[in-house]
């Protein structure tokens, strides 16, 4: 039986594989004898194979396929210096005079006899394939905590972009999927949070709940990874800023639009607690708004990892002091009204233009939302709603008995909507209709002052054209041919005025 090489490449890793008579299963899982990391092959993606005399690749029911000159097959036959993709790695098959060329590769392999795996490992003593005795992961030298991520790096089949933020949670990017050429957000565990084999656990798990989450109005989760002890999770791409943003380019939200947002995120809270889960997140920074003004929650399930006995302490430090509820400021058990209370007080942030509790440092405000009484919105706007201003303050009762079920709040929303006042609604639905209507009107300013500009220069030159003698008129005809039509209208009109008429 013939014992072909394949030579495989992706990311900046560059190795050889000499096939033998087990066959080669490939695919993102470890118990695949070829196990390739990144998020554009599947979990178990093809396996190859010596059938009748010949060496066949098998698709495993992947989603990308065997890809060979621009087409998707189930089944290839290995020849010569063929050339196929699995994903975005690419394998060709090599004759054994090839296989021993002095060319040199990145990487070598290993077959480990108890577990009968392939393991890149990188070889700088020679260029034949030789057996290593341990793994050695590229990406853990680019990618780590202490050193930052850099632009345009591959992760997994993702290409990072920007860096859009980061908090004492994770690290969030825009990245491109190269697989599928999408945009995606991919979000990346801080270090600190993933160093207990329960968390490993439950990351896996919860990953799975919040992909199956499809809701209109939460981001969806759309793929998580692991590289050694790099956790990373991507969602969709979402046009459009967050709360935050959004806020400090407005500086205040009109009733109208708040409660607009206010309903949408209700109704991810709504879904996420039938489904029998919380958020637990609550805050300006998880609510994105669209271009046309629609709202989504992110971050669904995230803080869920958190909610365990190994993570207390670090479950404390989680979460923005000024949205957090007084049960989450005392580090105990969250339920469905924490996410109430925190609602509450991104909606008291939206039409008071502030959250209900500041301070000078996030301990005070912590005390203050385990102790003090938030000050009534009317007090800063008097023209707020009574009905509003009595559920914002229902919705901050410290006592969760207190508070409404979210559900509650969904049927009360309605009610105050229909009851503001037209100053309540001045500014438009949605925030893209505002700033359309801006520049309609400065549109039309603008044409209305340019029409005018030409009237008054026409005048100005037709006056000033009458008031010339006979050689001037010649001199300008000659410079300005244009101007006999003038001067013809011109004579008309003081034909008329001087001529007499006879009886």
């Amino acid at each position: 039986m013939p014992e072909p090489t394949l030579r495989v490449q992706y990311l900046d890793k560059r190795f050889r594989v000499k096939l033998n008579e087990k066959p080669l299963s490939i695919g993102r899982l470890k118990e695949n004898r070829l196990c390739i990391e990144i998020g554009s092959i599947s979990r178990r993606h093809a396996v190859i194979e010596y059938i009748d005399n010949k060496w066949v690749v098998k698709d495993l029911d992947s989603s990308n396929g065997i890809v060979h000159q621009g087409k998707q097959l189930k089944k290839l036959i290995l020849k010569k210096d063929i050339e196929f993709k699995l994903g975005d790695a690419l394998f060709t098959a090599l004759i054994d005079q090839d296989a021993s060329s002095s060319e040199n590769d990145s990487t070598v392999t290993k077959i480990v006899e108890n577990n009968s795996k392939i393991i890149p490992r990188l070889n700088t003593n020679s260029s034949e394939i030789k057996l290593a005795k341990t793994q050695e992961t590229p990406l853990k030298s680019l990618v780590s905590h202490n050193n930052p991520i850099k632009i345009g790096i591959e992760i997994c089949g993702y290409r990072i972009e920007k860096k859009l933020h980061q908090d004492n949670l994770q690290t969030a990017y825009k990245a491109h999927q190269i697989s599928i050429d999408r945009t995606v957000v991919l979000k990346i565990l801080n270090s600190d949070h993933t160093s207990n084999p329960k968390f490993i656990e439950k990351f896996n798990r919860q990953a799975k709940i919040s992909g199956s989450y499809n809701h209109p109005n939460i981001i969806h989760t759309l793929d998580c990874n692991q590289i050694d002890d790099l956790f990373f999770y991507a969602v969709e791409w979402v046009d459009g800023k967050n709360l935050t943003q959004v806020l400090k380019r407005e500086k205040r939200l009109t009733i109208s639009q708040s409660l607009d947002i206010i309903t949408n995120i209700a109704q991810a809270l709504s879904y996420i607690h039938q489904k029998g889960a919380t958020h637990q997140n609550i805050k300006p920074n998880s609510i994105i708004i669209k271009e046309n003004g629609d709202a989504k929650l992110a971050d669904v399930g995230l803080f869920a990892l958190f909610d365990s006995d190994a993570n207390q302490n670090s479950r404390k430090l989680i979460g923005a002091p000024q949205y957090m509820s007084p049960e989450q400021a005392r580090g105990q058990q969250l339920s469905d009204k924490s996410d109430v209370y925190s609602l509450g007080t991104v909606l008291y942030h939206m039409v008071t233009n502030r959250p209900p509790f500041e301070g000078d440092n996030p301990i005070t405000i912590i005390s203050k939302q385990i102790k003090s009484l938030p000050k009534s919105p009317k007090i800063f706007d008097i023209t707020i709603d009574e009905q509003l201003d009595n559920l914002i303050m229902e919705m901050l009762q410290k006592d969760p008995n207190m508070r409404p079920s979210i559900d509650k709040v969904l049927d009360l929303l309605p009610d105050i909507h229909s009851a503001i006042t037209p100053m309540h609604i001045s500014g438009g639905n949605s925030i893209k209709i505002k700033k359309k209507r801006r520049r309609k009107i400065i549109k039309k300013k603008s044409n209305t002052a340019t029409i005018l500009s030409i009237i008054v220069a026409f005048i100005i030159t037709f006056i000033a054209l009458m008031m010339l003698n006979p050689q001037q008129r010649d001199f300008a005809t000659k410079k300005a041919p244009w101007s006999k039509k003038i001067f013809k209208m011109i004579d008309k009109i003081h034909h008329k005025n001087t001529s007499v008429q006879i009886p």
